[in-house]
């Protein structure tokens, strides 16, 4: 049996936000969204889209974890780099480098993020938006 979403929100190019619908013409079952995965470059997903969707696994990439070891580093490296500078220079210049570094692996793992919470994969589009040209 096929399961029918319609997309309330395109988040990235990879992921949008849906809610499932009674039937292809129905109304959503709940006001709970899910997200859901779909192929940017192939499928044209946009807000209103009735969509037929599959479940999928989520998925916890533990070397995307990785990323936050270098805002360790970086604090390390600022410590380091400043030897020349008094104790309370150098230790803002270590806090400010590590807090640049985590905002990079932040963002860098925003794709982890959502394959951990994804609950759908969008299979095909049933009927477009007629917001849409």
């Amino acid at each position: 049996m096929a399961i029918y979403a319609k997309v309330t929100r395109v988040m990235t190019t990879d992921f949008a936000e849906v809610s499932i619908l009674d039937g292809i013409d129905g109304e959503p079952i709940d006001d709970t969204t899910y997200i859901a995965e779909f192929e940017g470059k192939k499928d044209n997903v946009r807000r209103d889209d009735i969509v037929e969707v599959v479940t999928a696994e989520n998925r916890i990439m533990n070397e995307s974890r990785i990323a936050y070891i270098l805002p360790v580093v970086g604090a390390v490296l600022g410590f380091l780099l400043t030897g020349g500078k008094a104790t309370g220079e150098r230790l803002l210049a270590a806090f400010l480098l590590a807090l640049m570094l985590f905002i990079v692996a932040w963002v860098m793992n925003r794709r982890s993020r959502m394959l951990k919470y994804r609950k759908y994969r969008i299979k095909k589009i049933i009927k477009t938006s007629e917001h849409f040209l």
